[in-house]
């Protein structure tokens, strides 16, 4: 099985983002999240603060609705997003 985090190192195999009006740097966090990496971790691997990637979780939960990161990524699954 395919890791999320290999699929976004090629972008043409990831699935629209648009889908749930996510942009592309927060399908990313949302994916590594998913993946199981903390906020810090994912800070790391996409060279932002911690802070930062925050953010971009507290955004995407916002477009989808979602109440906490567990029903963020299960929106973006169901979606076929992530």
């Amino acid at each position: 099985m395919t890791q999320i985090s290999d699929r976004l190192a090629n972008p043409d195999d990831l699935r629209r983002p648009d889908k749930l009006g996510l942009t592309l740097r927060e399908l990313q966090i949302v994916a590594l999240i998913a993946e199981g990496h903390t906020s810090v971790e994912v800070g790391r691997l996409c060279r932002i603060a911690d802070a930062t990637v925050n953010i971009h979780i507290a955004n995407a939960m916002l477009k989808t609705g979602a109440k906490n990161r567990m029903h963020l990524i299960a929106s973006t699954l169901r979606a076929g997003i992530v």
